[in-house]
């Protein structure tokens, strides 16, 4: 009899303790809990494609572009393009926003329009997204490429050789503390690419270029990405730790409670607030101020009430649990605080 009433107890806590994990799930599904908590994004889901279009792209010859790098805050990419053109009278759409002037080969007059093109740029999209190596983090965050032009460049066969630079800002990924941890650009042409050459000369030690390339739908795509390695390590290092701390908590507590031992009762509440404070950056993910000062502490509190009715033969509150609740939801208010305000910067 008493066996069956302990099974019973084992039952009943363990379905409560599930059920404040769920929650604590459910909330990084919500806007309290984003990965836009955990970078700056502004612009990254309205970035755009470097690159040249060409009206009619059989027209051209040894087309070469060296790509180099300009300053240093922000980075810029520069392209120097060079081709011929044979032909009669077309047009060239440079993609991208230029950051610096242009300047073409004499008796050539560029003309501003801004347009986005149209055409297959939804599977390049998906193929420059499966060839990023920040492509988990990327897709995440929404980061979507358009072919988008504002400056369109006429040809004509009596100019020798095109020769010219063109300058853009890459899409920026950087955490909250203002570090950043990539620079994303991705080049493409629908003309028949000779020589693609990279002179990155990257000062930064840190640093990791990755250059990726393919052909998708008849169009040239060379992608780089300037990954800053340390805040990669640390932003792979602190993920590990908090799934790492997760799966402890959720499978240590769950062992209180099945084994019974009543000296190690208070751990699972502490296995429960380790689960709640750890489970947004396994997810890659931080709460927003909402959640670390309210959401967070309401947690503490409720989930303070729910440890105290797995104590308690019959659901039973009473008033000393919502006195001790709040004492325990001060104490939250003050480690959310100090983890995702205070120090936010230190771990990244």
């Amino acid at each position: 009899m008493n066996r069956g009433k302990t099974m019973q107890k084992q039952m009943k806590n363990g379905i409560i303790f599930v059920v404040f994990l769920l929650l604590c799930f459910l909330l990084t599904l919500t806007p309290l809990v984003s990965e836009q908590s955990l970078f700056l994004t502004k612009d990254l889901n309205r970035s755009d494609f470097d690159g040249l279009i060409f009206d009619e792209p059989a027209n051209i010859d040894h087309l070469q572009i060296t790509r180099r790098l300009e300053g240093s805050d922000p980075i810029l990419y520069r392209y120097d393009v060079k081709f011929h053109y044979e032909g009669s009278p077309s047009n060239l759409r440079i993609l991208g926003k230029v950051a610096e002037p242009v300047f073409f080969p004499e008796g050539t007059s560029p003309s501003k329009s801004k347009v986005v093109l149209k055409g297959e740029y939804e599977k390049i999209n998906s193929a420059v997204k499966e060839s990023l190596q920040l492509n988990k983090i990327l897709e995440k965050l929404g980061y979507k490429l358009q072919p988008a032009s504002e400056l369109r460049v006429p040809l004509d066969e009596n100019t020798e050789d095109y020769v010219f630079s063109v300058i853009t800002k890459p899409a920026t990924v950087a955490v909250r503390s203002g570090r950043t941890l990539a620079d994303v650009g991705v080049f493409i042409t629908n003309g028949k690419m000779d020589k693609f050459t990279d002179a990155l000369d990257v000062k930064d030690k840190g640093v990791k270029p990755q250059i990726t390339t393919k052909t998708q739908s008849g169009t040239y795509i060379n992608s780089l990405e300037l990954i800053d390695g340390g805040v990669q390590s640390r932003l792979t290092l602190l993920r590990s730790v908090s799934v790492i701390i997760c799966a402890a908590s959720a499978v240590c507590g769950l062992l209180i409670i099945f084994t019974n031992r009543k000296k190690l009762l208070p751990g699972i509440y502490g296995a429960m607030m380790l689960f709640l404070l750890a489970l947004p950056k396994a997810m890659l993910k931080s709460p927003n101020n909402w959640a670390t000062f309210v959401a967070f502490p309401l947690f503490a509190f409720g989930g303070y009430i729910l440890f105290k009715l797995m104590q308690r033969p019959n659901f039973q509150v009473k008033s000393v649990d919502f006195r001790q609740g709040v004492g325990m939801a001060i104490l939250i208010f003050v480690i959310s605080t100090y983890l995702f305000a205070v120090t936010k910067g230190f771990y990244l």
